[in-house]
């Protein structure tokens, strides 16, 4: 492995020796220019030590970092990268208000999953996109497929059960309101468990969907994996 080392001193010094001694390539950054570092490793600048690097080690003292980072890596000044991240922050949109979510159990929480329930049950794009925050997130772990956006999220659901009968029991997680997804069995007249959704509210919409696939967890939750359809 290509190790760049920046920074000669104790730190630098020693985990460059003992990866020396592990076989690894070492290469120190240094502002000194090129000669021979701690351990005979080969020393140079920093920008060129960091090319090829398979991993770079910064062992500077930490009132540097920002310093050798702004005018070794990046090539401009630490005010000028204070500069551009005090821009980038103020183009953020403001952090969500932690009050602005339903108390749990209350008729406001319950209102957001009754539509959401509904709007699934009828396979209704339009509401199931008019409910999601526009920065909504749909995970599935451990998978790491995830989708973004209430048209991606609204779409793969319903892309997902086109044509089947839905069926959900409520429960929590984790203090969050949850849903049981149950599908009809094509051979037998029974539901057969398909995974739980859990819900993540901000105000009147849902900003997170956390879905698992696991069906190892229903007994925790009270749940059967089978239920019968009349």
């Amino acid at each position: 492995m290509k190790i760049a080392i920046i920074g000669t001193g104790n730190i630098g010094g020693t985990l460059g020796r003992r990866w020396l001694a592990a076989g690894h390539e070492v290469t120190y950054g240094s502002r000194d220019g090129a000669g021979e570092g701690p351990g005979g490793a080969r020393q140079t600048a920093v920008g060129d030590a960091i090319a090829g690097a398979d991993v770079v080690v910064l062992a500077v003292p930490g009132r540097a970092v920002g310093e050798v980072v702004a005018a070794d890596i990046l090539g401009t000044t630490a005010t000028a990268v204070n500069s551009a991240l005090i821009r980038a922050r103020a183009g953020l949109p403001p952090d969500p208000d932690p009050h602005d979510v339903p108390l749990p159990k209350s008729p406001a929480e319950a209102a957001v999953v009754d539509r959401f329930v509904s709007a699934f049950e009828r396979f209704d794009l339009d509401e199931l996109m008019a409910l999601l925050t526009d920065d909504a997130r749909l995970t599935m772990p451990p998978e790491l497929a995830e989708h973004r956006g209430p048209g991606p999220i609204a779409g793969f659901l319903l892309e997902s059960h086109v044509g089947q009968d839905l069926k959900f029991l409520p429960t929590r997680a984790n203090g969050q309101p949850a849903l049981v997804l149950y599908l009809p069995d094509p051979s037998a007249p029974i539901w057969r468990s398909c995974g739980l959704i859990v819900l993540t509210l901000r105000g009147n919409q849902i900003h997170a969907l956390t879905r698992f696939a696991d069906l190892g967890f229903l007994a925790r939750f009270g749940f059967t994996r089978t239920l019968p359809r009349s």
